[in-house]
């Protein structure tokens, strides 16, 4: 579990970097998106709680 919780955070982190890097360049939406994606994994979100964060 905890590897599990790592690798996702060591995703997230290069995710955040990348959206840093290229907020200019109007890419940082798609890689939020991703970002959002892994945190609903990593806290096991059924589709109705992700509904209701996205306001859906």
């Amino acid at each position: 579990m905890i590897l599990q919780i790592n690798i996702y955070a060591m995703k997230i982190m290069k995710l955040l970097e990348q959206i840093l890097e290229s907020k200019a360049k109007d890419f940082s939406k798609k890689l939020e998106s991703k970002i959002d994606f892994l945190v609903y994994k990593l806290y096991h979100l059924t589709n109705d709680e992700i509904k209701i964060i996205e306001g859906k």
